[in-house]
């Protein structure tokens, strides 16, 4: 039997580097409880279960009309302004739907490859800081308030071995950008 778990990479949290390892400090239960089935899973690996770990960044695009990128865009067309207000240093990793599971279908079709965990992700870095200049570039007239909190950039690539890359991410922005213009009548 071989199980493929997709988790997503809040089960890193607030992590930090220790001995040049990367230790996770989930941020809350909901992130604690995706790495608590990683912990599942790698027990029942080490016991002979055939098992992949595939850690997913944050979704966007689609049918997902919530979270921080549908907010940042629909700010961007309402208001000309994209706000960056986190608390904290926030890490954070973002993908399209689509790309998301182009990077599921990878990992099923070299399911030989199994006994690894992984970070599904594109080659872009990412904060909440880019995400909001990308998308602010992509509306005339947009610009960016900062949160005074410098925001961590995010940036790992996917496993080589899964020959998958996704789409630029500015051109999944703008996808989504387009789709909220249309649906809120300002096309």
């Amino acid at each position: 039997t071989a199980v493929v778990m997709a988790l997503v990479t809040l089960a890193y949290g607030m992590g930090y580097m220790d001995d040049g390892a990367y230790v996770i400090q989930p941020l809350d239960h909901y992130a604690a409880s995706k790495r608590a089935a990683e912990i599942l899973l790698e027990t029942g690996r080490e016991q002979g279960l055939k098992t992949t770990i595939l850690r997913l960044p944050g979704v966007f695009g689609g049918d997902r009309k919530a979270g921080v990128i549908d907010q940042m865009c629909h700010d961007a067309i309402k208001h000309r302004v994209v706000r960056v207000t986190a608390a904290y240093p926030l890490p954070i990793n973002t993908m399209h739907i689509d790309d998301v599971v182009g990077a599921l279908v990878a990992a099923v079709a070299v399911l030989q490859i199994r006994g690894v965990t992984e970070n599904v992700t594109g080659p872009e870095p990412c904060s909440l800081t880019l995400l909001a200049k990308e998308i602010a570039s992509l509306v005339p007239g947009c610009r960016v308030e900062k949160s005074s909190i410098e925001q961590p950039v995010f940036q790992r690539e996917a496993p080589k071995y899964l020959d998958w890359r996704p789409k630029p991410r500015k051109e999944r922005l703008a996808q989504v950008l387009e789709e909220i213009k249309c649906d809120t009548g300002n096309a």
